[in-house]
């Protein structure tokens, strides 16, 4: 590589930084999302399925599926949750605050596990995530304990 060519690419990825550094990516995160993310726990390992709206005027809805495998069940159960609360977008995160919803189960065996999930929901009112990555159809946000939420439009 030559002297230009370093004194360039130096040149581009300080643009680069300054732009990512300074750019407000708030504007660019409002809106119809459909987004998947996958974690373990100690009663197996969670897929979540949804549709979140994320609105200008700084609320949000959220409508999806929580899929659960579980070692001591042979099986994946499917549980329903609804969303929504205020959303807000500062310094690289969102920040979701006074959430309210419900998990539910079309199976009456697992209403009383969906019910202990909801209370769970209720208990912490709000969480906070990272951009990671956003373009003009995807988006990745990363959570506080690391798992990577993919969205796209």
């Amino acid at each position: 590589m030559t002297l230009n060519q370093k004194l360039l690419a130096a040149l581009t990825l300080s643009i680069a930084l300054n732009c990512s550094a300074g750019s407000d990516y708030g504007a660019q995160v409002v809106g119809p999302w459909h987004c998947q993310s996958t974690y373990g726990s100690i009663y197996g390992d969670y897929q979540v399925l949804g549709d979140i709206d994320l609105q200008a005027n700084n609320r949000f809805s959220a409508a999806g599926d929580l899929l659960i495998t579980s070692p001591s069940f042979n099986t994946t159960l499917a549980l329903l949750f609804k969303a929504q609360g205020n959303w807000q977008f500062s310094n690289n995160q969102i920040k979701a605050e006074q959430i309210t919803g419900s998990i539910s189960s079309v199976y009456p065996l697992l209403t009383g596990f969906a019910q202990n999930l909801q209370k769970q929901l209720t208990q912490e009112p709000s969480f906070q995530v990272r951009l990671s990555r956003i373009g003009r159809k995807t988006m990745t946000l990363v959570a506080s304990d690391d798992t990577e939420i993919n969205c796209h439009r």
